[in-house]
């Protein structure tokens, strides 16, 4: 098994890509069978297969596709949903969170040996904050492993 260190970097960085839990429902996803998290400073680890997503971004975030910027995300798509429970320490950005699919990952280092591989990643989950932000929860990386 390979394993990837990175150092922790803290980015403060429009949340999309998750379904509702009405949507769940129809799928046949109940809440009952989400894996449940904790926002930092708790250490989780989760698995998926780790991708690559474009999003529009500044300075209107899609508004206007001629002069707004393209930004590039590694975004783990995990195995099944999960739910992010926010608790005394999670600050004011956090909230619990259902249904989560796809993670946003803060990674401060290149993980495209990675890419359209299982994975999986241990770190910090941590609440979208500014516009930068693509996913409702975000994983800051510590560990990477095939």
């Amino acid at each position: 098994m390979k394993y990837f260190y990175v150092v922790f970097v803290v980015l403060i960085s429009n949340c999309t890509g998750n379904p509702s839990l009405k949507e769940m429902k129809n799928q046949g996803i109940e809440a009952d069978s989400m894996l449940t998290y904790w926002y930092e400073p708790s250490v989780s680890t989760v698995s998926g297969i780790l991708t690559l997503e474009k999003f529009w971004g500044p300075p209107g975030y899609g508004e206007d596709t001629t002069v707004d910027k393209v930004e590039t995300e590694y975004i783990l798509v995990l195995e099944k949903p999960i739910t992010v429970v926010a608790n005394d320490s999670s600050g004011n950005f956090e909230e619990t969170r259902s249904g989560i699919f796809k993670l946003e990952i803060v990674a401060g280092t290149n993980l495209d040996q990675f890419l359209g591989k299982r994975v999986t990643m241990t770190g910090g989950f941590f609440g979208a904050v500014t516009g930068h932000h693509h996913t409702d929860v975000l994983l800051t990386l510590v560990k990477i492993a095939e």
